[in-house]
């Protein structure tokens, strides 16, 4: 809902709304209004992050412990969890991901699923290889688009 209102704020303002008022503590009331929201656009967005993030932090370091037991089955699901909240969380650089994928590949070898495992290692270095254009810049030498 909040951020909703982030982007209505926005629209008005350049979409000329802001100009249609003349006065000045109108103007001074409306700035304080949209400075406002913005502050808890902020923070809303800060600690739905951080909740994520933490969320994130526990299932991995569950499914790490379950790993190093051995218990291998009972870490199955968690880390498939874990790979559906990273692919889902802000991961830009796809560390999270690759991370969750790494730690789901090593279960299924264990597990001797290895046409799984194959899969998760695909992933990953699809992942590495779009990083490696990306800090190489080939994407920006006019040789077209990544595929």
């Amino acid at each position: 809902m909040v951020l909703h209102g982030c982007v209505f704020v926005v629209y008005r303002i350049k979409n000329g709304v802001w100009s249609g008022i003349h006065s000045e503590s109108r103007k001074e009331e409306m700035m304080r209004r949209i400075l406002s929201s913005a502050f808890l656009c902020i923070f809303v967005c800060a600690a739905s992050a951080a909740s994520q993030t933490s969320e994130i932090d526990k299932l991995q370091a569950e499914v790490v412990r379950l790993y190093q037991e051995k218990r291998f089955k009972e870490a199955l699901p968690l880390a498939e969890q874990l790979l559906k909240s990273c692919e889902g969380a802000a991961d830009k650089d796809g560390k999270l991901t690759e991370s969750a994928l790494l730690n789901l590949a090593r279960i299924y070898s264990e597990l001797e699923q290895y046409g799984q495992a194959a899969e998760c290692y695909r992933r990953i270095l699809k992942i590495q290889e779009a990083a490696h254009i990306v800090r190489s810049g080939c994407c920006r030498s006019g040789f077209g688009a990544i595929q």
